[in-house]
């Protein structure tokens, strides 16, 4: 069981920065030529992300922890992430 836990924790992190990443470098590319830019993925991916993220924290630790995970993983990927990235990618398309 706690290999699958493990599984499963790196597969919602993993997801949830990829999206991160392709988001970061949509919104570079955007600034400099907006219709190269690839489509947005769907903030739903997150979404996914954090269960499995979740779920492999119930595998690892239990109810308690794999809840306060989900509600951590939801806050940081749908909140606080998309704006540092915005902020980011627009500073490096600056300089």
């Amino acid at each position: 069981m706690t290999i699958f836990g493990i599984a499963l924790v790196l597969a919602g992190v993993g997801i949830s920065i990829l999206t991160l990443l392709h988001d970061w470098r949509r919104i570079r590319v955007s600034l400099e030529a907006p219709q190269a830019a690839p489509s947005r993925l769907p903030p739903e991916i997150h979404v996914l992300a954090a269960m499995l993220d979740a779920a492999g924290w119930i595998c690892l630790r239990g109810w308690l922890v794999g809840g306060l995970v989900l509600v951590i993983h939801l806050i940081i990927s749908l909140s606080l992430a998309p704006l540092l990235i915005e902020r980011s990618a627009s500073w490096f398309a600056r300089h």
